[in-house]
């Protein structure tokens, strides 16, 4: 006995069909944004990120004498590295989007 398979696969476009309700429902006459909040279509508003207060966890590893500084994302999208390579200045060094960053400081050396 063969099975023969259904002619459309049922929710096969569950965000499309999602997204049409949720226009549907915020277009009805009768829609409030506390029914958006009561149905979860609308998001609660959350505080945003303290940058002034955030700090990455680093950790660092060798490679050719050079440090490999690596961290944790902590919900940031890049982070910027400030450098003193004996000026006992802080410049900006660069500011990365990936987890790590191979410090090479210029040569100090005496010509």
């Amino acid at each position: 006995m063969l099975i023969t398979p259904p002619a459309s696969v049922p929710y096969a476009d569950i965000f499309g069909f999602l997204g049409a309700l949720i226009v549907r429902i915020k277009r009805h006459k009768n829609y409030t944004e506390a029914i958006g909040k009561a149905l979860h279509i609308i998001a609660p508003q959350s505080p945003g990120q303290d940058t002034a207060t955030l700090q990455p966890i680093l950790t660092y590893d060798f490679r050719g004498n050079h440090p490999v500084l690596y961290w944790k994302h902590n919900d940031t999208k890049a982070l910027e590295l400030e450098a003193d390579h004996g000026t006992d200045t802080f410049s900006l060094l660069t500011i990365k989007i990936s987890p790590s960053f191979e410090d090479k400081p210029p040569c100090l050396c005496q010509e």
